[in-house]
């Protein structure tokens, strides 16, 4: 009788210890499954002392001039200028074996002016605004963001701020892509 009392108990025991690792091991498999919720929770931030503080503006001077001047041109008409807009907020992804990465890529870049139309908030004109010659990354930056958008059916100009923009060649230009200014 002992002896099947203390194989019940050498049972029990060993049932205890296998469901123990099956659980460790789902447990290590299930973190790196994707899809798998992850708790993005404030517990670990402390909130009291937070590294913050709001931007002085939100463009450049330079780029506020041109914002100013393109402002007056469509000033009355049906159209609103945004600046710093993020690419993933104007453009969507198609299916694609690599839809993650293409999303991602729209997340890393903002453009610097979209006009949109006032009554419903469409896209129809972008500005890209550079000071400087771009880098080599830059160049290839910008050579992503003009495919994406031409691709999307999203027209571009690219506006030098060192060089003065005159409002008649601003207004030609905005006609080209069929803005009623």
């Amino acid at each position: 009788m002992a002896q099947i009392i203390g194989l019940v108990i050498i049972l029990i025991i060993a049932k205890l210890i296998v469901d123990f690792v099956k659980e460790q091991f789902s447990f290590k498999r299930s973190k790196n499954k994707p899809g798998d919720v992850i708790d993005i929770s404030d517990a670990w931030v402390d909130t009291s002392t937070l590294p913050y503080k709001k931007k002085d503006q939100l463009i450049n001077l330079k780029a506020l001039k041109f914002y100013n001047s393109l402002d007056e041109i469509l000033t009355g008409k049906n159209y609103i200028i945004c600046p710093r807009i993020q690419m993933s907020e104007l453009l969507s992804v198609t299916e694609s074996p690599k839809q993650q990465e293409y999303v991602q890529r729209l997340k890393e870049r903002t453009l610097d002016l979209v006009v949109l139309e006032a009554s419903s908030f469409k896209p129809v004109l972008v500005f890209n605004l550079e000071e400087t010659e771009p880098s080599k990354n830059r160049q290839l930056s910008n050579r992503f963001t003009t495919q994406a958008l031409q691709v999307a059916g999203l027209p571009l100009i690219t506006i030098n701020l060192n060089q003065c923009t005159k409002p008649q060649y601003l207004v030609q230009e905005i006609r080209k892509y069929g803005l009623n200014i």
